[in-house]
């Protein structure tokens, strides 16, 4: 803002007070040597409590296994639950360059974008993939009844052969 009297200084102050944190803020997530966006940082800037995430989703899950293995649980289905992740992972580096996606942001494209990428990348036919997809849709309903979403995104989402 131009002019020198009283209130534009003070908005001057108050707008290089924000830019300065949004840098402070910028310069954090660069020195954590990951991927971050615009969002982010106003998240960051203003206070916002980071989402919950699919992996961790699935982390939380996969503790439920482990604590009950033997007690109606096995110890293969942990591992197939651990190959889900691995693969969820592996998608979110490759395609979207993070190790963790809100579940707030996932919707149908996201769903469909993992299913191009298992039957692409690990040539996965339509009984493998759905695998996958029937763990992760566990894992959502799961973030469902926690209350960390409204809706499973599955829900309009159906494997295609």
């Amino acid at each position: 803002m131009s002019g020198s009297t009283n209130s534009a200084k003070t908005v001057n102050n108050r707008l290089d007070k924000v830019a300065s944190n949004i840098l402070n803020i910028y310069n954090q997530f660069e020195a954590g040597n990951k991927k971050f966006d615009v969002v982010d940082i106003k998240n960051k800037l203003c206070g916002i409590e980071e989402e919950h995430g699919i992996v961790e989703m699935f982390g939380v899950y996969m503790n439920t296994i482990e604590s009950n293995i033997g007690k109606g649980f096995s110890a293969t289905t942990l591992k197939h639950y651990k190959t889900s992740k691995t693969r969820l992972l592996n998608f979110l580096s490759d395609v979207y360059g993070k190790k963790e996606w809100n579940l707030s942001n996932i919707g149908y494209k996201f769903i469909n974008d993992f299913d191009v990428y298992l039957k692409t990348k690990y040539n996965n036919c339509v009984n493998t993939a759905w695998c996958y997809h029937k763990h992760m849709k566990k894992v959502l309903n799961i973030a469902v009844a926690m209350v960390n979403i409204a809706t499973n995104p599955y829900v309009k989402f159906q494997v295609k052969t």
